[in-house]
């Protein structure tokens, strides 16, 4: 077995910050992190939002494109018919 070939342990705390013009018009507490995985974005659940301009999310185990952003609704009508 090659020592080299393992997978490494870690945990890091990640900080992303900003500044008010890349806001566009969005509250800085509605942020929240998001990770692509290769295929798809996904939300973690441990998130710690500051109002200093940046925000933590400790615990982090995999490394790839994070980014902060508000989650949208997407509303759809509904239609009655009779």
């Amino acid at each position: 077995m090659d020592d080299h070939a393992h997978t490494p342990v870690y945990t890091v705390t990640l900080k992303l910050c900003w500044l008010a013009g890349e806001l566009n018009g969005q509250s800085p507490a509605d942020l929240t992190f998001w990770r692509y995985s290769g295929t798809t974005w996904f939300k973690p659940t441990s998130i710690e939002p500051t109002a200093s301009g940046c925000a933590t999310l400790a615990g982090v185990t995999e490394l790839g494109q994070w980014t902060l952003g508000v989650p949208y609704r997407v509303y759809v009508p509904l239609l009655g018919q009779n």
